[in-house]
């Protein structure tokens, strides 16, 4: 985990005039950033095939010492800009060449490490060779890249124009600039290789633009929040309060379902869409209704489904090959349309999820209608 301390340390003289808080306000922007950008990348992912997900990408970037230089970049360069009348035309310079040539040595060692990276799969690349970033290597021979690493990379791609330039459809012409089966451009790859990647993000786009696709939401512990309502641990649904289970405090009194407040992850809702669409899985009519009624506190209109049997298996059955949920059962079946919604209670629970509302809203910005 990134913090205040290891970038004051790992920066050293570039810190001196510089605050905990400032180093602290760097560090955060740079962890939610990577984990906004790793969220689109896996929801792309789980529309190329069952359950697929990549929970490693990009990992490094919370652990490696020059990790810690790479937030600094940006505000480095800001804080010079102001300080300019201060400080000689030498000492910004040096600055900020010294800091991105320490950059480059850890950017070079993400990207020989990762097997999305074409450069991981051409032998003649060592980490003793130099890296400019402005102006990378060319002809990098990638013509080996595995069919597995070439999907993690069209994602990884694919996220990046949606982060940048809001538009799934920017990733054809970073392909275009960077891609050839012959020499002359960053990386050298197949035809054959060629031919899956564009075929790949034809598919990822096409069902994205499918207008029938749909995104849902759970209520309890996704929209409501039951366990802060109730003042139980989040990861023990069968604590009891007063002698009494959860289930068996809100059958006591239903009425209390349109009482408890929203999680976290409402105003990312709300954002996303005033009439959301809702499925659960209470079974009594009177907790229906409250739950209802709670919904339309918060929301403009809501379209309700109640599942009849109670499970989660019988949500899933409901939705389409497109649709995604977002949900936190430790019992939803293993699917590519599940998002997890992270609480302790699922936190041995395999498979794609968002742990807070930046991550939420993250996957959401791939979901909305393309």
């Amino acid at each position: 985990m990134l913090n205040a301390e290891k970038l004051q340390e790992a920066l050293g003289k570039y810190l001196k005039d510089d605050s905990l808080e400032f180093c602290q306000t760097v560090c955060d922007e740079f962890h939610r950033n990577t984990r906004q950008h790793i969220v689109r990348m896996n929801t792309l992912a789980s529309f190329v095939g069952k359950g697929l997900y990549f929970p490693y990408h990009d990992s490094d970037k919370f652990t490696s010492p020059f990790y810690y230089l790479l937030p600094y970049q940006a505000k480095n360069k800001q804080r010079l800009h102001y300080q300019k009348a201060e400080l000689s035309l030498d000492d910004i310079v040096n600055d900020v060449e010294e800091i991105d040539a320490l950059i480059g040595q850890a950017t070079w060692k993400h990207i020989l490490s990762h097997p999305h990276h074409p450069e991981y799969w051409d032998k003649n690349l060592t980490l003793d060779m130099p890296f400019d970033r402005a102006n990378p290597r060319m002809n990098i021979d990638a013509r080996e890249m595995s069919y597995e690493a070439l999907t993690e990379y069209v994602c990884d791609c694919m996220s990046m124009s949606i982060q940048i330039q809001k538009d799934p459809h920017a990733v054809y012409q970073w392909f275009d600039d960077n891609i050839t089966s012959y020499y002359g451009l960053r990386w050298v790859m197949s035809n054959e290789q060629l031919r899956f990647i564009y075929s790949l993000a034809d598919s990822i786009i096409r069902k994205l633009q499918d207008k029938t696709r749909k995104v849902y939401f759970d209520v309890d512990g996704v929209l409501r929040d039951i366990v802060g309502y109730f003042g139980t641990p989040d990861d023990d649904w069968g604590v009891k309060v007063n002698g009494k289970t959860i289930y068996e405090k809100i059958v006591e009194d239903f009425s209390c379902l349109e009482k408890m407040p929203p999680t976290d992850y409402m105003p990312v809702a709300k954002r996303f869409t005033d009439k959301p669409d809702i499925i659960s899985t209470q079974i009594e009519e009177e907790a229906r209704e409250a739950t209802a009624r709670w919904l339309l506190k918060h929301f403009k209109d809501a379209n309700m489904l109640f599942v009849g049997k109670g499970s989660s298996a019988e949500k899933n059955e409901l939705l389409n090959e497109n649709d995604r949920i977002f949900d936190d059962h430790p019992k939803f079946p293993q699917s590519q349309k599940l998002i997890i919604v992270g609480h302790g209670y699922n936190a041995s629970k395999r498979g794609f999820r968002v742990n807070d509302p930046c991550e939420m809203e993250a996957a959401l910005e791939v979901l909305k209608c393309w």
